[in-house]
């Protein structure tokens, strides 16, 4: 999973703390978020912001975090690794180097390898409880009264924590557009209302066009080329694809259920939106034979 956000590097001193990026979250195999804020501190005038790159990947338990800087072609990271159980209310994280991969995620992210640099320091291993936050520090200016610092925030039991795949003991699936439902992306609405074409009776595959990006076929089994992505709670399906956390609010929970099921989804890149709807957001239902893209 990959995540793309905009640092911004503060040239002069203030007072206080400039919140430079929400960066957003994501949410590990057992369930952890981890949610990011990049901040300058103290804070500074936005005049004086240079742009910096920043990104992240997560891999079962495990997330990789890098900034880059265009300047020194240098990249700065961690690996940060989550306990896959909770013993006593806490779970155990360690931090250290993001290794070999980091040069391949600022290419991922940016538009050239760049050499990893190690931060001024890594916290030692902790055992956190849930709510609890980490802060790293990214890049300390010489005199060591300017820094960029990154936040991580835990926080347990999150939204695929008991996840399960959904069977036909669970009743029913259907997917209600009525009332209008919502599309967020990292959290906000996009540009536009998003546009809902009901599904006739019987199509239980939900499918989301994003412009530019392509179409995202859901399902609650997998199938041939679907990866696990997400879960749906209620009347929420979320997940994550292309560095973007998405969710999609439905009119009513699936199967009158809080039930959290196991998202698997599918990209389908090649997919033509109807005439006139190539720059909106749109969300329908379907046959699954019929999403399938042509082989």
């Amino acid at each position: 999973m990959f995540r793309i956000s905009l640092v911004l590097v503060l040239a002069s001193a203030a007072a206080a703390q400039t919140e430079i990026s929400d960066g957003g979250s994501v949410t590990l195999e057992s369930g952890v978020t981890i949610k990011l804020k990049t901040v300058m501190e103290p804070a500074m005038p936005r005049s004086k912001f240079v742009p910096l790159g920043t990104g992240f990947r997560s891999d079962g338990n495990t997330m990789r975090f890098i900034l880059w800087d265009d300047v020194s072609a240098s990249c700065f990271g961690v690996r940060v690794d989550v306990s896959a159980e909770e013993n006593g209310g806490v779970r155990r994280v360690t931090f250290g180097p993001v290794g070999p991969e980091g040069a391949g995620m600022s290419v991922a992210f940016g538009d050239r390898p760049y050499k990893e640099s190690p931060l001024p320091k890594y916290p030692p291993p902790q055992e956190l409880r849930d709510g609890d936050t980490i802060a790293l520090d990214l890049m300390v200016s010489a005199d060591g009264k300017e820094r960029v610092v990154e936040y991580l925030k835990f926080e347990f039991g999150g939204k695929t924590a008991g996840a399960r795949d959904f069977t036909l003991d669970d009743g029913p699936a259907h997917f209600s557009f009525k009332p209008a439902g919502e599309v967020l992306v990292n959290g906000s609405k996009p540009s536009g209302n998003a546009v809902f074409i009901d599904g006739r009776q019987g199509h239980a595959t939900v499918w989301v066009y994003l412009p530019v990006r392509g179409r995202y076929i859901l399902s609650l089994l997998p199938h041939e080329g679907f990866v696990k992505a997400g879960v749906v709670r209620g009347s929420s399906l979320a997940f994550q694809a292309d560095g973007k956390q998405l969710e999609v609010r439905l009119g009513s929970p699936l199967a009158g259920s809080q039930t959290p099921w196991n998202l698997y989804m599918l990209r389908d890149p090649h997919f033509v939106p109807p005439p006139g709807q190539e720059g909106r957001v749109i969300v329908s239902a379907d046959r699954l034979e019929n999403l399938l893209p042509k082989r």
